[in-house]
């Protein structure tokens, strides 16, 4: 049985779990997308990825605010945050 904050989805954990939804989602989203905005530019549908990932999280975070202190980025955080931010939200459209 699992303990508290160890929990498991389908026997794998939650972080595990999430990460494969969240990275089935996104692939999912782009060829969906291409249909429903033919002829759109891939910097517009970039964008709306982005926008539409942001809206969700938000709705996410207001729906499971249990009244935690955010946490701060330290700064061994940033050069990981620019290498994710340059190579999703600027190398790959």
């Amino acid at each position: 049985m699992p303990q508290a904050g160890n929990r498991t989805y389908f026997g794998l954990s939650a972080g595990l779990a999430a990460a494969l939804a969240s990275a089935l989602l996104f692939g999912a989203t782009t060829p969906i997308a291409k249909q429903l905005l033919n002829g759109a530019s891939p910097l517009l549908l970039a964008g709306l990825l982005y926008v539409g990932s942001g809206v969700g999280l938000t709705l996410l975070r207001v729906v499971q605010d249990r009244g935690l202190s955010p946490t701060t980025l330290q700064r061994s955080d940033w050069p990981w945050l620019a290498a994710a931010t340059a190579s999703g939200g600027v190398l790959a459209p």
